[in-house]
């Protein structure tokens, strides 16, 4: 699949400035659909819907989270888990982590999010490993976080097993969620809650109440 070329980003998802606890600046539809219009005719066939053009409601309130207890995350190894855009793991580079990976099984989600560790001077490491798909525990690392992962009730329940596991090794796991169907209700510690601003477009809706989790070991 190909990338969307730097004039196509500059002009339907320009460089925008995003304040997590820190500016950051991402990559921003203004209009999702227009983008994956010109996206789809620049590639000349089909294209999944930009998603990683989008700052995900979970994502922010995770990295604004992250920002004010940076101790979570300093001289630690970070995975963020499906990280569409990067934004929790440039925030957890630019925190202090000893590594921040940044995986996700979209290629373009992967390149846009290198755009962005650029642009913010944020050292990561990119991974495309189907954690969910293949039920891999994630292992060698010291903390996870998962934003917005909880849609559907299979891919839901492979996901927490997994993240139970690594919780259960010893990892800290991190679960943001926006009102999803499917996210976990127990052997769950709640850590904050925000109202937030979300893309009507693409939600249906132009605010959701947005939580952040910590799993326990039970």
């Amino acid at each position: 699949m190909k990338p969307p070329s730097h004039d196509l980003l500059k002009d339907y998802a320009p460089l925008t400035n995003i304040d997590v606890g820190a500016l950051l600046k991402i990559h921003v539809a203004p209009d999702v659909f227009a983008l994956w219009n010109v996206w789809e005719e620049e590639s000349g066939s089909e294209t999944p819907i930009p998603f990683w053009a989008v700052p995900w409601p979970a994502a922010l309130l995770t990295a604004e989270y992250l920002w004010s207890h940076q101790e979570i995350v300093r001289e630690k190894r970070v995975l963020d888990l499906g990280c569409g855009s990067g934004i929790v793991g440039i925030s957890a580079s630019l925190a202090g982590s000893r590594k921040a990976v940044c995986n996700d099984i979209d290629p373009i989600a992967l390149h846009v999010t290198s755009l962005h560790a650029s642009v913010n001077t944020a050292r990561i490491d990119l991974n495309s490993t189907d954690y969910i798909g293949k039920a891999i525990t994630p292992s060698d690392f010291d903390v996870i976080f998962v934003a917005d992962l909880f849609y559907e009730r299979a891919c839901a329940e492979t996901t927490l097993q997994i993240l139970r596991n690594a919780c259960r090794s010893g990892a800290q796991v991190y679960v943001a969620d926006a009102e999803r169907a499917f996210v976990p209700t127990t052997g769950i510690r709640l850590l904050a809650q925000k109202t937030l601003q979300v893309n009507n477009e693409l939600e249906g809706k132009a605010m959701r109440n947005v939580r952040l989790l910590q799993l326990t070991d039970s």
